[in-house]
């Protein structure tokens, strides 16, 4: 004898709010569709869209979750396994890249590269300056980028390290503990030539390191970036911090745009050059972001084509990751053969790792 269904479980399975919930979760799958479609190409989008670029992969996960939960209660055997099909399709072509075999080229000069925003050495760890120097001895990269360094850190580092470094300012002036970017050669495969700041666009006074390093006959250009980061105003901001009509929806908005122009200006002097050239560093943004669907336009995203493991470099509140932090290689001349992200905890940022070898491109003739 079957037992007769609760009335909770009859209005849910057959009931007047299954229709509506249907409807609503057709309207969230359209709408995250064109945030996914319009967000690639939206290079100044307001703040709340802005947002939910940053987490969008969290987005799909979460109506996923709705979608299959659904399927199992109502006796609507068509609308949500469509919708988790369409779901799965654009999530395959938004974030499933392929990864190729790590194959050692025939030829170029290997280069292990590190880019690491050590927020200044204020993390938590007993001893920050030992912390790093570990991570980056464990690791042993031949070309360090540091981002939210000082001068003084830098000397402290590479003291410890014996590491060859360059350091500017994120405002071009000032020396001792004002923070900046720097570029550090280690060990004595590649050599650190020449440095100079540079302005990212020309009316703004903030800057990236622009760095030549050598080894034989190979040459490779680094530039040390971190683009312009949103004024919070705290260390951990909560959601409410980002409710509509706060404070902190005009500063989003604005940086959004300014973070914009910077890549660009970044992608127009990296054209100019002819040798092989790695753009690394703090990028404040996600890889949804309009100017990141730029940068893959025209360069590889080292851990996007060969990465392994976790990709999530800093914790959004403190709890959810996301990938802020980027290694980019010209397709010229560069052949990426490995990335990942290192699970340490002496930043507010994990730093990213990559493997590729280097040489200068031959002319046909």
């Amino acid at each position: 004898m079957n037992t007769p269904p609760t009335p909770d479980v009859k209005l849910l399975r057959g009931g007047r709010w299954t229709r509506p919930w249907l409807l609503t979760l057709t309207a969230a799958c359209v709408g995250l569709l064109l945030v996914s479609l319009v967000g690639r190409g939206l290079h100044a989008p307001p703040a709340w869209f802005a947002m939910l670029t940053l987490v969008l992969p969290y987005l799909y996960g979460a109506l996923g979750a709705a979608l299959v939960t659904t399927w199992c209660l109502v006796p609507d055997r068509r609308t949500p396994p469509v919708l988790i099909g369409a779901l799965l399709l654009a999530a395959g072509a938004l974030w499933l890249v392929p990864h190729r075999a790590l194959d050692v080229p025939s030829s170029g000069e290997e280069v292990r590269l590190m880019t690491w925003n050590v927020q200044r050495l204020w993390g938590e760890a007993p001893d920050p300056y030992g912390c790093v120097v570990s991570a980056v001895q464990s690791e042993s990269p031949d070309v360090l980028t540091l981002l939210e360094v000082s001068a003084n850190d830098v000397e402290l580092l590479s003291a410890e390290l014996g590491m060859v470094c360059d350091h500017a300012t994120y405002h071009g002036t000032g020396e001792g503990a004002v923070g900046g970017v720097a570029t550090c050669a280690l060990g004595d495969r590649w050599t650190l030539r020449d440095s100079k700041p540079q302005r990212y666009v020309d009316h703004r006074d903030w800057f990236y390191l622009f760095s030549e390093l050598a080894s034989g006959d190979e040459v490779l250009n680094v530039l040390a970036v971190h683009l312009t980061p949103y004024a919070l105003g705290s260390v951990d901001p909560s959601l409410w911090d980002l409710a509509p009509g706060s404070r902190l929806q005009g500063d989003v908005a604005r940086t959004f745009r300014v973070q914009g122009d910077e890549s660009a200006a970044l992608l127009e002097r990296v054209s100019k050059l002819k040798d092989p050239t790695v753009v690394m560093g703090d990028f404040n943004s996600t890889q949804d972001a309009a100017l990141h669907v730029t940068l893959r336009g025209h360069m590889m995203d080292a851990f996007r084509d060969a990465g392994r493991g976790a990709a999530g470099t800093a914790d959004l509140f403190g709890w959810l990751p996301l990938r802020v932090d980027y290694v980019y290689a010209t397709p010229h001349g560069v052949e990426v053969v490995g990335a990942r992200v290192l699970p340490t905890e002496c930043s507010d940022h994990r730093p990213v790792s990559s493997s590729m070898f280097v040489s200068r491109p031959r002319s046909s003739t």
